[in-house]
C-alpha cells in the first residue's frame, strides 16, 4: 500500500491550553466578547510559538488558534436578529477557539412588566442583557436582595436628586443573577465531566465579576465529578 522506507507524515492537532469562559457585566450582552476573543487567539498563539515562523504546518489542523465567527444579535436597524437561534449562534465557519461566551440577563414576568416596564429598558422579548445598570452590586447577598429602591425621604425619589444624566429608578429583584451563577457553575460542572483536570479560567467585566464569584460559591457545594478517564474534578473554575 505504500512505498517501502517512505517515511509518512501524520500531523497531529496540538491541544487547546483550556477553557476560557467570558463573563458580561451588567447591561450588556457581551458587545467585547469577539474582539477579545481575537486578541485572545492572537496573544495565545504568541506565548504558546504557535506564530507561522514557528511551526512546519499552519492552520487550525496544526493547532493555530483561531477564533469562531458568531450570528449578529441584532439587525443592522436595531431589532432582535430573527435568525439568530441557539444552534446557529456559532458559524459553522472552522475555528479553534478556548473561548466560550457565556450570556445572561434579566427577563420580565408580565406582573414585573406593570410595575417596572415604564422605567426600565428591554427588548421585544422584555429582556435586557445583564439587567438593569442599577441594579449593579458589590457583595454577593445582593444578589438575593430587591433590586435598587429609589425612594429615600416622603415623596423624593434618587431620580430628583440625581446630578448625573443616567436614569436612577426602582428596579426588579436581582434573582436572575442567581440564575446566571448557577448557570455558569453548572457549565464549569459539565467541563470537568467531559475532562476533570482541563484548565478553566472566567474572564468577567463588571458586574460579571458577582456572577463569577457566585459560580464558585455554588460550585464549591457541588460534589466533585468524574470523567470518563475515572479522573475526579472540583467544580471550580482555575481563575
Amino acid at each position: 500500500m505504500f512505498a517501502k522506507n517512505t517515511p509518512l507524515i501524520c500531523l497531529k492537532q496540538m491541544p487547546l491550553p483550556g477553557i476560557v469562559i467570558f463573563v458580561h457585566g451588567v447591561n450588556s450582552e457581551g458587545e467585547w466578547f469577539e474582539a477579545s476573543e481575537e486578541g485572545l487567539c492572537k496573544g495565545l498563539n504568541r506565548r504558546l510559538g504557535r506564530l507561522d515562523d514557528q511551526m512546519m504546518y499552519h492552520g487550525i489542523d496544526a493547532g493555530q488558534l483561531t477564533p469562531a465567527k458568531y450570528t449578529e444579535s441584532v439587525t443592522p436597524d436595531g431589532f432582535l436578529n430573527p435568525d439568530l437561534l441557539a444552534d446557529n449562534y456559532i458559524k459553522p465557519e472552522p475555528s479553534f477557539s478556548p473561548v466560550i461566551h457565556f450570556r445572561w440577563g434579566y427577563r420580565a414576568t408580565a406582573a414585573e412588566l406593570k410595575e417596572y416596564g415604564d422605567k426600565i429598558f428591554l427588548n421585544e422579548k422584555d429582556y435586557w442583557g445583564g439587567g438593569p445598570f442599577t441594579n449593579g452590586c458589590a457583595s454577593l447577598p445582593d444578589l438575593w436582595h430587591g433590586g435598587l429602591d429609589d425612594r429615600t425621604m416622603g415623596w423624593m425619589t434618587v431620580q430628583g436628586i440625581n446630578p448625573t444624566n443616567r436614569p436612577l429608578y426602582r428596579a426588579p429583584p436581582r434573582a436572575y443573577g442567581v440564575l446566571a451563577a448557577l448557570r455558569l457553575a453548572r457549565l464549569i460542572e459539565s467541563i470537568r465531566r467531559m475532562q476533570a483536570d482541563v484548565p478553566i479560567t472566567v474572564v468577567c467585566h463588571s458586574q460579571g465579576n458577582i456572577v463569577g464569584l457566585t459560580a464558585a460559591f455554588f460550585g464549591d457545594a457541588f460534589p466533585d465529578v468524574e470523567d470518563p478517564w475515572g479522573r475526579t474534578g472540583h467544580c471550580v473554575a482555575d481563575a
